[in-house]
């Protein structure tokens, strides 16, 4: 097992990949609203390739890590910063730390795997995988080889070696980033054990899951022996003789934890370390027109606490049926329950009641205790920020349509999107397609139709609705439902904080003999030109205030025929 990753498949030209020529084309034009500022960030090494997919962006979107390569093997590029040539890098990598610009990555050469962190290269071993930074950026581990031995490596320190190290886990940090547990494994006595914060915990035949409390100060996982459950807080045992314990979730305040499970034949729910009865584990025999008369298994849904942590709603079966308990009372009776959704501020909770029927079920939304209309299927409700409103979605009669605060049903369509609301509660749309063709249905309105819509997105102040629409291959930004475009492509819209502006990025149609190139257009307008911007990043653009934001690009250099990346600075003249 000496190379515990994968490493970049063949050279890519990006020239191939995303432009379509290799043409110099203008890096920016300034209009008369706008100013444009330019900082360059990298340029690629000459006689190199680049992989576009290995691009990685830094969580402010202000630096660029990306792999380069040519005949004597890969290097990865930090802004400007050329690193040490190696004979491949891991796929995935290179990787940004959060809340901080920390870069990583896995490479190997001559027979070794090398972890590299802000330049610096540790020791290669036989094997490294699984490199994790930190949720606050300051702590790093990885698994590393030696031999027959397997251990984790933490910002560099080899600490105890084992048999085999689990690495569809890792090293899990706790949310504070100051602790840590993985799981390891004894070959000789085929068991497991928890190591939390470099003690070992007691053995097992397996780990099943495995939690830090939010606060970080606890760590509860669930453990088997034979077909015996545990539970454990910080590797003591607190629970046995379970024959079935999952779904571990942790109250908001750490305070405690809650699970399901069975014992001896009940079904359990298990919080601040006792155990609460939810019912007989009972088989029930249903009606089924294809298989006839088959055995229905009990299932209950997973405990869950709301967001304050004041209020805890499980499932409990009672005789052949499911009542949902939250807060002691329970609800209404039904053949299946969904998992309980709680609103934001944790006074409103929802699910979903289904009743059984041979032909047709019929299941209903419970709001806050009370039964909704039934249809023949529906969706799981979205509360509101506010938590004043709620949606969902309903089919009954080969149509789906929306249910807004448990009001009579919007216009049926062939399918619908789920509910999206802004941020301020006040606007609500979604997607609805009739036939082939789909649209936007904005409070109860429906825009034009097209071949395809994207998820409608808000202004922050919900004033303002923004989304992009295909029609012919050719694809249209829709902005306060003035038509943009079209494109070949775009990003996102992205609103400022006051809601006064909007900008996307976009991949302009090429005019005949021209290669193809992308602008920033903000409130309508193109502000600056440029060869490409990269793909695959969750946010394009990050507004700084309401009248400034910034972006990264890439135009290429007609002489050297080099990509050159710049962080791009928009600001918006008052």
């Amino acid at each position: 097992m000496k190379r515990l990753f994968q490493c970049h498949a063949a050279f890519i030209v990006i020239g191939a990949l995303c432009l379509g020529g290799v043409f110099a084309l203008p890096v920016h034009a300034e209009t008369p609203d706008f100013s444009v500022n330019k900082t360059f960030l990298s340029k690629q090494p000459e006689d190199t390739v680049l992989y576009l997919e290995s691009s990685a962006f830094g969580p402010k979107r202000t630096h660029l890590a990306y792999v380069v390569a040519n005949e004597k093997g890969m290097r990865v590029m930090v802004n400007q910063k050329v690193g040490s040539l190696y004979d491949h890098i891991a796929k995935g990598h290179p990787i940004f730390s959060p809340k901080q610009s920390r870069v990583g990555y896995i490479a190997d050469k001559d027979g070794k795997n090398f972890v590299v962190v802000d330049g610096t290269e540790y020791p290669g071993y036989d094997g490294a995988c699984c490199l994790t930074f930190g949720p606050q950026g300051d702590n790093f581990s990885y698994v590393a080889q030696k031999g027959d031995k397997q251990f984790v490596v933490l910002n560099g320190k080899a600490l105890e070696k084992h048999d085999m190290i689990d690495r569809k886990r890792g090293v899990m940090f706790s949310p504070d980033g100051k602790h840590t547990a993985y799981v390891a494994r004894n070959k000789t006595a085929d068991t497991v054990s928890v190591i939390h914060d470099g003690k070992q915990g007691p053995s097992f035949d397996k780990i099943t899951e495995i939690h830090f409390s939010p606060d970080s100060q606890k760590l509860a996982y669930i453990a088997v022996n034979g077909s015996e459950y545990f539970i454990l807080e910080n590797s003591k045992v607190v629970l046995r003789e379970i024959d079935k314990a999952e779904a571990l979730t942790w109250q908001p305040d750490s305070a405690t934890f809650a699970c399901m499970g069975i014992k001896t034949g009940d079904f359990i729910v298990i919080k601040d370390k006792k155990v609460i009865n939810a019912g007989g584990y009972n088989v029930k025999t249903i009606f089924d027109k294809k298989k006839g008369y088959t055995p229905m298994l009990p299932k209950t849904t997973p405990p869950v606490f709301s967001p304050d942590g004041e209020r805890f709603a499980y499932t409990k079966m009672t005789g052949q049926q499911y009542q949902v308990i939250v807060g002691g009372t329970a609800g209404p009776a039904f053949d299946l329950v969904s998992t309980v959704v709680f609103s934001p501020d944790s006074n409103r909770y929802a699910y979903i009641g289904i009743n059984k029927n041979p032909y047709v079920d019929k299941q209903a939304v419970i709001l806050d205790g009370k039964t909704g209309p039934a249809f023949q299927k529906v969706d799981l409700p979205v509360f509101s920020p506010d938590s004043k409103h709620f949606a969902y979605k309903a089919f009954t009669d080969d149509k789906w349509m929306m249910i807004l605060d448990d009001t009579t049903p919007q216009s049926p369509y062939d399918i619908v999107g789920e509910p999206v609301f802004s941020d301020n509660s006040e606007a609500f749309a979604y997607r609805a397609m009739t036939g082939k063709k789909w649209r936007i249905v904005h409070d109860g309105k429906a825009h034009a139709s097209h071949d395809a819509v994207s998820t409608p997105y808000f202004s922050p102040g919900g004033k303002r609705l923004a989304y992009h629409a295909a029609d012919n291959n050719k694809i249209k930004m829709i902005l306060d439902n003035q038509v943009n475009g079209p494109y070949l492509d775009v990003t996102r819209p992205y609103f400022s904080p006051d809601d006064k502006h909007a900008a996307y990025l976009a991949k302009l149609l090429p005019e005949k003999g021209q290669p193809t190139k992308a602008a920033c257009i903000v409130d309508g307008q193109q502000v600056c030109i440029f060869t490409t911007y990269m793909p695959g990043i969750k946010d394009q653009i990050i507004f700084d205030n309401t009248n400034r934001f910034h972006f990264i690009a890439s135009h290429l250099n007609q002489k050297e025929e080099l990509f050159e990346t710049f962080l791009f600075e928009i600001t918006i003249k008052q």
